[in-house]
């Protein structure tokens, strides 16, 4: 087999979800090597050639490299529609396994899963059930770029820039520097909206006025109104669609709102920003 046929095989077998099993980084490195190797001797046969040794010289990789190699197979090819991860975490409620907590709440109607409950996890390459961590005790390779050990969080998209907020107790996205925790609201906001916005107490901690849904640990993008109170951005288009001009908790006028308030939360993170855990998402400010 050709080192072209080689790697073919290995990203097919990623894209099956197939696991590499309990083979050693190094033995596998071996083979891989002898296999090439072997092919180019046996191509060389066919033809009635000569092989010239030096013009494939076997390249030689410090154990640095082929841990960092190790610790990313499989990485962006395993997950659900929520996370890119390579682990499925088992839920000590109904003792099932699930890709994330998201997919355990949509799949069952009478409980959810409380993410700081999550202890086992099974790697989705070599499918071996272990106490939650970052690396895989059996295979080494590692099961989420971003890991929260607080919230049993994984995920290896990191373009998102997860962060765990203490004071929110869940994971968020959006780079821990671009926000802040309001005490007040009972969540964080981006940082253009410190000493800028209209505080109601614990205004990130409610249900959608509209669906009841919790607007905290929802996936679905919410806004601010004018008031303060905050609501789904799609349930706050449609109540407008229908003529609805003030807010359906206060009845203050919906006119002449200022600031936009836009999250997208996780929990994308197990952990939550809001969830994913976390805040996933941005405040958008509007100017006059």
């Amino acid at each position: 087999m050709g080192l072209g046929s080689q790697r073919c095989g290995l990203d097919e077998a990623r894209s099956r979800g197939g696991g590499l099993g309990m083979i050693d980084a190094g033995d596998w490195e071996r083979q891989h090597r002898g296999a090439t190797m072997a092919g180019i001797m046996a191509s060389s046969r066919e033809i009635g050639g000569h092989v010239n040794m030096a013009k494939y010289p076997v390249e030689e990789k410090s154990p640095k490299q082929n841990v960092a190699e190790l610790l990313d197979v499989g990485k962006m090819f395993y997950g659900c529609k929520h996370y890119k991860r390579r682990c499925k975490i088992r839920a000590p409620c109904c003792n099932k396994i699930y890709p994330c907590r998201h997919c355990h709440d949509e799949a069952t109607s009478n409980h959810e899963l409380i993410r700081y409950d999550v202890q086992q996890v099974v790697c989705s390459v070599c499918d071996k059930e272990q106490p939650a961590a970052r690396v895989c005790i059996n295979c080494g390779i590692c099961m989420g770029e971003y890991y929260c050990n607080i919230c049993k969080f994984y995920d290896d998209d990191i373009t998102k820039q997860q962060f765990h907020c203490h004071q929110c107790g869940i994971c968020r996205i959006g780079g821990r520097k671009n926000y802040f925790h309001c005490k007040k609201c009972g969540g964080c906001c981006v940082n253009l909206l410190r000493d800028n916005h209209k505080c109601v107490n614990n205004s990130l901690r409610q249900n959608c006025p509209i669906c009841d849904e919790f607007l905290f640990e929802s996936l679905k993008k919410f806004r601010a109104m004018n008031c303060g109170h905050t609501i789904h951005f799609d349930c706050y288009k449609k109540m407008v669609k229908l003529g609805i001009s003030i807010c359906p908790i206060c009845s203050k006028s919906l006119e002449d709102v200022r600031t936009h308030i836009s999250f997208r939360l996780d929990s994308y993170m197990s952990c939550g920003l809001l969830l994913i855990c976390g805040l996933i998402g941005l405040y958008y400010i509007s100017t006059n």
